[in-house]
């Protein structure tokens, strides 16, 4: 099951509002049980939400108007950032997975 995390993290972004709920249960309850597989899978699960988005011609103005596609973060971030430590884990895998395009291209 870890190795489908990414997977489900991309279907979490970008499948459909119907099967959203099912998959973000599934993945608190992934990262209920290990923590650190959201801060190691995170990026290649955004990759392949972005490539899936990319692949279905998603309009760019719509993604951030649908919340249900972030709810995962959000519900992850408050379950599992209980610390101080664990909240920087967090934002750090996100702040990577962020500049990583960034430092590809020599920004």
């Amino acid at each position: 099951p870890t190795s489908a995390l990414p997977d489900l993290v991309a279907a979490s972004l970008a499948s459909f509002a119907g099967v959203s709920g099912d998959v973000r249960r599934l993945l608190l309850r992934l990262v209920e049980t290990s923590p650190q597989l959201l801060f190691s899978r995170l990026h290649e699960g955004v990759t392949m939400a972005a490539a899936n988005l990319v692949g279905q011609q998603a309009a760019h103005g719509t993604l951030p108007l649908e919340r249900w596609r972030f709810a995962f973060f959000c519900e992850a971030y408050s379950s599992q950032a209980d610390s101080r430590a664990a909240r920087a884990r967090f934002l750090d895998a996100l702040l990577a997975m962020l500049a990583a395009p960034a430092a590809q291209t020599g920004l």
